[in-house]
């Protein structure tokens, strides 16, 4: 064992020096044939190893093309070899995409290859929330706020979290929007794709940053108190999860907050497919279309709505 993990070194050693010297096409060439070999001789985790170390060497000296293609071999070996959805090997896909600007046109498709073969590994159909959580969190810090969404979206409850406090952050920054427009387009795409905990706590944790204190009228209804807002959005939002609580019992109640709010529907042509999907989700109102419902908000989130281009890193979408 001893002289197969110095053959390896030294293999890794000698490649590395490669990259080091400029010989990148060499070197990324010698990467995909020796993986080759490995996997011929059944050294998979020997082949997992060389072609994640090349990446890494080759994302070092911007080589960022060369780089992708090993990131995708790396997923054929997943695939190919059956490996798990666990810490370890999400770990290495992680550490991968971190070495890439966000910019790079190309990381959107290692990105979706990933989720691709999470779902492969026992992931949800839309891919592995874990994945979705990290992508959101560093389009997020770099402000590529439309990719984080779509990744917050399919996260888990912490994704809803950094969410609100995205939003919080989004409204500040572009100054031309209704404060409440990015909470209420978060919040009501989660309660569209059934995620009511999400959205609460999406708005929950969007209030906190911006320490938003309620400025009007409390409200009393069926023994549930609502605190109103200067903003018409967040009333709505807030409306609108009271509605959500009670279900079918509460689908007269939900109409009406439709019908007070339905000018505010028009701030963007994507709220309405939410909420046409929230009054058939929760309130049996309307028809009922076997669908994706992830699939069709994913649609309302990428191809219209009031996206504001104050700032290319503002924008995009994956």
């Amino acid at each position: 064992m001893a002289s197969v993990n110095s053959g390896v070194e030294k293999t890794l050693s000698k490649l590395q020096k490669s990259v080091e010297d400029g010989n990148y096409y060499e070197a990324h060439q010698m990467y995909n044939s020796i993986c080759q070999r490995y996997l011929k001789q059944r050294k998979v985790q020997e082949a997992v190893r060389l072609v994640h170390s090349g990446a890494l060497n080759l994302q070092a000296v911007r080589e960022f093309g060369s780089a992708l293609d090993l990131c995708n071999r790396l997923l054929e070996i997943y695939d190919g070899q059956g490996f798990e959805l666990n810490d370890q090997n999400r770990a290495l896909l992680v550490e991968l995409f971190d070495g890439f600007p966000v910019d790079e046109p190309k990381l959107k498709d290692f990105i979706k290859s990933s989720l691709k073969w999470s779902t492969k590994a026992g992931a949800p159909a839309t891919g592995d929330p874990v994945l979705h959580h990290v992508f959101g969190l560093r389009f997020y810090r770099e402000r590529y706020y439309y990719d984080a969404e779509h990744h917050f979206l399919q996260g888990p409850l912490e994704s809803a979290k950094a969410a609100g406090y995205m939003a919080a952050e989004w409204s500040q920054l572009d100054t031309h929007l209704d404060p409440a427009y990015p909470i209420a387009r978060t919040a009501l795409a989660l309660l569209a794709v059934n995620k009511p905990s999400s959205a609460s706590s999406a708005l929950d944790s969007y209030l906190q940053k911006l320490n938003s204190e309620p400025q009007g009228a409390k409200v009393d209804a069926d023994s549930v108190s609502i605190q109103l807002h200067r903003s018409p959005l967040i009333n709505f939002i807030k409306f609108i999860l009271m509605a959500v609580e009670r279900s079918v019992s509460a689908s007269s109640e939900f109409l009406r907050i439709r019908a007070k709010y339905q000018d505010l529907l028009q701030v963007d042509p994507a709220f309405t497919v939410y909420v046409d999907k929230i009054a058939a989700i929760y309130f049996d109102l309307g028809p009922k279309r076997q669908s994706n419902p992830f699939e069709e908000i994913m649609r309302s989130l990428l191809g219209g709505g009031s996206q504001p281009q104050t700032s290319r890193r503002i924008g995009g979408g994956i």
